[in-house]
């Protein structure tokens, strides 16, 4: 009974899909419908006005997010030369603040993590191994 029970909500949970699915592409093709209609004869429709006005409103947007992300690049590249300290802003290659000394961010790259070798004979070690393969020394 339980086995009839989830193969029939498997099988309307596979047909509401297929529906909804069939709803998405009646919207797309109502939005084809739409837009060829518009093209063929745009004063024909009394919205015509509220899409030149919602069209403008988009360009004005993408331009100023456009603006928004030349600053944030332009803010971005200004922090790499700007002391955390003191604000200072300072040359492209200096390493530290002309101003207070402080280290410039991004000056020195961080060292890769050395790998373990063994204390007695050299030999590279597996990370957390308590004793080396090639000698048997114990490891600290």
């Amino acid at each position: 009974m339980a086995d009839l029970l989830d193969e029939l909500d498997e099988k309307i949970g596979g047909a509401l899909g297929a529906l909804d699915g069939m709803r998405q592409q009646e919207t797309r093709l109502f939005e084809d419908i739409g837009r060829q209609a518009w093209e063929q004869s745009p004063n024909a429709w009394p919205e015509g006005a509220q899409l030149e006005k919602l069209r403008q409103d988009m360009a004005a947007a993408r331009e100023a997010l456009d603006a928004l992300r030349a600053e944030r690049e332009t803010e971005e590249e200004e922090a790499k030369h700007r002391c955390a300290g003191c604000g200072y802003r300072n040359a492209d290659d200096a390493k530290f603040c002309n101003q207070c000394g402080n280290p410039l961010p991004g000056a020195f790259p961080a060292a890769a993590p050395a790998e373990p070798v063994c204390g007695s004979c050299g030999t590279k070690l597996l990370p957390g191994a308590l004793f080396c393969a090639e000698c048997g020394a114990k490891q600290d």
